[in-house]
């Protein structure tokens, strides 16, 4: 299962390119090494699990394309939007989920996320959403979807919103800027 699960999102990466690919959420690293599959130049991942940070630091410590940060994400990832000067492909998982995860202000950062990435100047990056099942629930500050989806309009208005397979169905928001626009 776990093997079909990588390789699925490796493809899932692979169907948004860009030069740059921002994770929230290193975790043990499978998004690091999906999007090192998927053919990103420059990887940058944050982490707020000191130990999961150092760890994945040893793991990825050959990589000169992969920048790691510690820390919490919606502080961070203002600071890591300042080295991109193009459009990213982000993938935002860096909310709290029990066990050796860490928790920051909130159980997820996600609304402050995309607060930071509208806040940058580029306004086509393209933005996928793991774990979109949990809108509405604890894990996600009881964010919903609506306001998930009113929040990316904000960045940019043309975006299309789809859905593609991560550990259920349809469980990774996309959000895309059409290439006509």
């Amino acid at each position: 299962f776990q093997v079909l699960q990588a390789t699925t999102t490796t493809q899932v990466f692979a169907k948004y390119p860009n030069k740059y690919f921002v994770e929230t959420g290193t975790y043990l690293g499978s998004g690091v090494n999906m999007a090192l599959e998927a053919g990103f130049n420059c990887i940058h991942s944050i982490e707020l699990s000191v130990p999961l940070f150092q760890d994945c630091c040893q793991q990825f410590a050959s990589y000169p394309n992969v920048f790691l940060y510690q820390g919490d994400s919606s502080k961070v990832l203002s600071l890591v939007l300042d080295q991109i000067d193009e459009p990213a492909t982000f993938w935002l998982d860096g909310h709290y989920s029990e066990g050796n995860t860490a928790k920051g202000d909130r159980w997820s950062p996600i609304l402050n996320e995309l607060e930071c990435i509208h806040m940058h100047p580029i306004k086509t990056h393209t933005i996928l959403i793991d774990d979109i099942r949990l809108c509405d629930t604890q894990e996600f500050d009881y964010v919903s979807l609506d306001e998930i989806i009113a929040k990316i309009y904000e960045i940019n208005p043309f975006y299309e919103i789809r859905f593609e397979n991560g550990h259920i169905p349809n469980d990774v928001l996309v959000a895309k800027i059409p290439k006509d626009r």
